[in-house]
């Protein structure tokens, strides 16, 4: 509802595992990143002749993720959008676990190798951050409890690109967002 009436086509995507796709498991943005490079050379390949205009990435949480991850991988990407991402899954993982078990990360790193063929370890998005050059928008919800708004904090400041101050807004990780980040995603991606 603010993308089309500006004018820009949208394409959503449900990654494998999650939504309506197919699969177990996610990875949290690992294998995920080539999802979107495959939507990102299927649009400029086949929509409109090839003709596709500039692009731009709009992820939450673990989708935020992975549009920093593609777009550290894709140069070409006008502008990235990112709600609520994690700064280190490691790090994520440390915190949710201390905060509601009395397990260790390093036990959920072998079961997730097992279970879902990927190591936590690989995602450590702020070493991909500091090598990310197109404009971003960092947003975080001031009372999310599953991650907390530090992990934004700690990727823009690392950020190797452009990025406006971070957004912080009343709510959760789940929350509808209030209209004034609507506004601010809208003004950079008009300015992108």
């Amino acid at each position: 509802r603010l993308l089309l009436p500006m004018g820009v086509d949208v394409f959503a995507l449900d990654f494998g595992g999650s939504g309506l796709s197919e699969g177990e498991h996610v990875s949290l943005g690992a294998r995920e990143k080539t999802d979107v490079a495959k939507v990102i050379e299927h649009l400029r390949t086949n929509v409109r002749g090839g003709r596709v205009g500039k692009i731009g990435l709009w992820g939450t949480s673990m989708g935020a993720v992975t549009a920093l991850l593609a777009a550290n991988e894709d140069p070409s990407i006008a502008g990235i959008v990112l709600d609520s991402p994690f700064a280190s899954l490691r790090d994520l993982m440390a915190e949710l676990v201390e905060k509601w078990t009395a397990g260790g990360v390093g036990w959920m790193r072998s079961s997730i190798k097992t279970r879902a063929s990927f190591d936590i370890d690989e995602l450590e998005i702020e070493r991909v951050a500091n090598a990310t050059f197109c404009p971003a928008l960092f947003a975080h919800g001031d009372e999310d409890d599953f991650i907390d708004k530090a992990h934004s904090a700690r990727l823009r400041e690392k950020y190797a690109g452009d990025s406006k101050p971070l957004l912080v807004f009343d709510g959760d990780h789940n929350s509808p967002r209030p209209a004034n980040f609507f506004d601010d995603v809208e003004l950079f991606f008009r300015q992108t």
